[in-house]
């Protein structure tokens, strides 16, 4: 348990990674280049990377999780990045899996593709706010131009780490506005997936004592302690207005904009939360999979 507190100590302290993740080519998964078929960018923060999302809160962790520990430690370059590689679950991931219950299995259906066929850029990193956005929108543009095509579906997945760091809801929205607009002309030809934030505020109601050392209100002071705010649940009302505002005037002057409502209306529950009493669990993220199925007008049983 103690290898365990450590690394959650770390998760915590990568919460505040300040600049965008480098973009290269290797970041494109194989099959970008096919030109029949869906292609998918997600651009997002830890909860798109499934980070620890086979735990589950108040219960022992895998034993497979130690031993991650230790190559990051011994690492040459210990850096968060090396950090999020670790511990990120990718195949536990509503956008990112490559199974059959998540977003690439449900883009792949209509064309008779798999989960795995389904080409996968994951622009996601731990901490990731709004104003990360025209730097990595600035890369993504030079890589997409490198590889001679570009998605065919992009997910816009951010905004709870700019709630729980305390951004304001007039200068979030503000940020979000420029910030979909700068996903929207660099994709003209892509439809966009634009989730809204999930429920933040529901989960002060929980807490688990590990032991003096750790506790869930002791991450939540960590990871987001704007939670503590009297305001925070009108912040996170206002945020997913504005949200839905910004979306729906795109929605109009484009078309191929699809405001991934399901989010909002999630209730948390213990079991759906991993170890650290914040980030989506496996459970959860087959709930956030089911509201892009939704979204999509998909009747299609996910899993299947």
């Amino acid at each position: 348990m103690l290898v365990f507190i450590v690394m959650v100590t770390l998760l915590v302290s990568s919460c505040g990674l300040r600049e965008p993740r480098e973009v290269n080519d290797s970041h494109f998964s194989a099959g970008w280049q096919a030109t029949n078929g869906p292609r998918l960018t997600v651009i997002g923060d830890s909860q798109s990377t499934g980070v620890i999302a086979s735990t589950t809160m108040g219960q022992q962790p895998p034993d497979g999780l130690f031993s991650n520990l230790l190559p990051f430690f011994y690492s040459n370059n210990p850096s968060m990045e090396n950090l999020q590689e670790h511990f990120s679950e990718y195949r536990n991931s509503a956008v990112a899996t490559d199974q059959s219950w998540g977003l690439r299995a449900i883009l792949g259906k209509p064309y008779n593709r798999t989960a795995d066929e389904v080409p996968l850029y994951l622009a996601a990193q731990w901490g990731g706010k709004i104003r990360h956005l025209p730097e990595l929108i600035a890369k993504l543009s030079a890589a997409y131009q490198r590889e001679g095509t570009s998605p065919s579906d992009v997910v816009l997945m951010l905004g709870a780490n700019d709630l729980c760091t305390g951004e304001a809801s007039g200068a979030f929205v503000s940020s979000f506005a420029h910030g979909l607009r700068l996903v929207a002309d660099a994709h003209p030809q892509a439809r966009l997936l634009v989730a809204m934030v999930p429920p933040v505020p529901q989960l002060i109601r929980y807490n688990h004592h590990y032991n003096d050392f750790l506790t869930c209100e002791q991450v939540r002071l960590r990871f987001c302690p704007a939670i503590f705010a009297a305001d925070f649940e009108q912040q996170y009302i206002a945020y997913n207005a504005g949200i839905e505002r910004t979306v729906k005037a795109l929605q109009e002057e484009r078309g191929q904009v699809i405001l991934v409502e399901g989010f909002r209306g999630m209730f948390f529950q213990e079991n759906l939360l991993a170890f650290d009493c914040f980030h989506p669990n496996s459970a959860a993220q087959l709930h956030y999979a089911q509201f892009f199925n939704e979204a999509l007008g998909s009747r299609q049983s996910l899993g299947e």
